[in-house]
């Protein structure tokens, strides 16, 4: 809402994607990790 509001909705999108994307890599690195160790 707020960043579509200010940036316009196809930036909120993205930024979105990006967020969801980063946070999955976060995790699977994690997971890869404590199954390593």
């Amino acid at each position: 809402g707020l960043i579509a509001d200010r940036f316009g909705l196809s930036w909120a999108i993205t930024s979105i994607a990006a967020l969801t994307f980063l946070s999955g890599a976060i995790v699977a690195i994690a997971m890869q990790q404590t199954a390593k160790g």
